[in-house]
């Protein structure tokens, strides 16, 4: 998460870059909300209750990562943890 937001930090306001996180445990929401606060996460978090996010994008864990291009169309996909430099190789990719 901290390189995902520092990500976000440097290349929306230049880029354009949005990064939507999805939680889907709904049993510890108030967690999820003291973690984004502890870690200052400048990005948006969406609250997937029922998970019907996760169900449209077929998630089978977690953590997840897609990068969508500005038409809306699915570049590319990481399943599991990614590495700084690789997400940002595959965001400046689609920019």
């Amino acid at each position: 998460m901290p390189d995902l937001n520092a990500l976000y930090k440097q290349d929306a306001p230049t880029q354009g870059l949005v990064v939507l996180g999805i939680d889907t445990d709904e049993s510890s929401r108030a967690d999820a909300e003291q973690f984004v606060r502890d870690n200052g996460l400048a990005f948006t978090i969406l609250w997937d209750e029922g998970t019907r996010v996760s169900s449209q994008y077929r998630l089978s864990g977690y953590p997840a990562s897609f990068f969508i291009d500005r038409a809306g169309v699915i570049r590319s996909t990481v399943s599991g943890a990614i590495r700084r430099d690789d997400m940002n190789e595959r965001a400046k990719q689609i920019y």
